[in-house]
């Protein structure tokens, strides 16, 4: 991933992604919940939601379960993201990465009004 593309993701993150009704919702529940919607999008892709929820937040260790759900979440969608990529974005920006993928995943963890 060169510069650019992950300059241009990040961009997409803070400033796009927000604004976006549905995800505005989403970004909010990763910042004030973020057990249960790391939870939420591991049980989307097959794994336990309270387990991973929990261990999604443990110091250390987060890291390392994030990045797996962020692979099984890239190979489902065919997404071109590099291992080393997924692995910063799941260590250094969990929240953030948190919302793409729920927006990826269209994970609904708010309930419809």
């Amino acid at each position: 991933m060169t510069s650019r593309s992950a300059s241009l993701w990040m961009e997409n993150c803070y400033r796009k992604q927000w604004y976006q009704r549905r995800v505005r919702g989403a970004c909010l529940i990763a910042w004030i919940v973020p057990c249960w919607s790391f939870g939420k999008v591991a049980e989307d892709v097959g794994e336990d939601c309270l387990i991973y929820g929990i261990l999604g937040v443990v110091p250390i260790v987060h890291g390392y379960f994030r990045y797996l759900i962020r692979r099984k979440i890239v190979f489902r969608n065919g997404i071109s993201e590099e291992e080393w990529f997924s692995f910063l974005v799941s260590c250094f920006f969990p929240l953030c990465g948190n919302c793409q993928e729920r927006t990826q995943q269209n994970v609904q963890t708010m309930p419809r009004t």
